[in-house]
């Protein structure tokens, strides 16, 4: 369904990404873990464009989306930033019909299902409450999970999520993944970047260990946690705990 193929990019002498190549099936759930100034969030912004001047291929079924318009991107990903705008005019209600537009030949009301579809993620991501309060007058784990719900309800194939955990206290962030996995089996296929290690290896298919800005491994999360790549990938020798036949990491030292 995705597939990169040799990106780099550059940003003025700066190597950030180099010639990284992964294929994402429709479906799958493919974490990107790393450390500090690996080249991240940089990499998910490529994929939807929003750093476009890469070089490589970037190809959803086998088309270079660097050929499609902003709308039709818009209708293949949805994408919520690390950075989240604190300064946004818009109320929750706003924000969430907003997010359908590339499904809108022109503006409209919501149709039904589309209300009851928005109320379903609201409430899911413990949100609903809030629908007729300005953005800007949320915390930063209520405007969080307010993005996260208006991404699902975009309606798009691949769900591009950049650290959409940070900063949620255990419940909300519980809830998050828990919403991860049920689009999953709807067969929406997503991309997650993020610094929860235990998470990222126990829900993805697939999980692209990153430093540098180049690939060091892309391996199936399950049983990840029994080698030592994550180790060598963050110079930090983990503690790792046992807990019904999975493996854990619960502290550690560098190394």
């Amino acid at each position: 369904m995705i597939s990169v193929h040799n990106l780099s990019l550059k940003i003025g002498k700066n190597q950030i990404l180099k010639e990284i190549s992964f294929d994402v099936n429709k479906g799958e759930v493919l974490s990107i873990i790393g450390p500090n100034g690996a080249g991240k969030s940089t990499m998910i912004k490529c994929l939807n464009l929003i750093n476009d001047d890469f070089f490589g291929e970037v190809l959803y079924n086998n088309e270079d989306i660097k050929g499609y318009e902003t709308k039709e991107i818009a209708k293949i990903f949805s994408y919520v930033s690390q950075d989240m705008d604190s300064n946004n005019p818009f109320s929750v209600k706003e924000l969430m019909h907003l997010s359908r537009y590339p499904f809108m030949n022109k503006y409209r009301s919501l149709e039904i299902e589309e209300i009851r579809l928005m109320n379903h993620y609201l409430e899911k991501l413990d949100v609903a409450h809030l629908i007729d309060r300005s953005i800007n007058e949320l915390s930063g784990g209520e405007r969080q999970r307010v993005f996260v719900s208006s991404s699902l309800f975009q309606g798009s194939e691949v769900i591009l999520l950049d650290e959409p955990t940070s900063s949620l206290d255990p419940k909300h962030h519980q809830e998050i993944l828990d919403v991860i996995l049920e689009e999953k089996k709807e067969g929406k296929t997503i991309i997650m970047v993020s610094h929860d290690i235990n998470s990222s290896c126990h829900l993805s298919d697939k999980v692209l260990g990153l430093k540098n800005g180049e690939v060091q491994f892309l391996k199936e999360g399950k049983g990840l946690l029994k080698t030592e790549l994550v180790d060598d990938l963050f110079d930090f020798k983990f503690t790792k705990l046992n807990h019904e036949n999975e493996v854990y990491v619960i502290k550690g030292r560098a190394k």
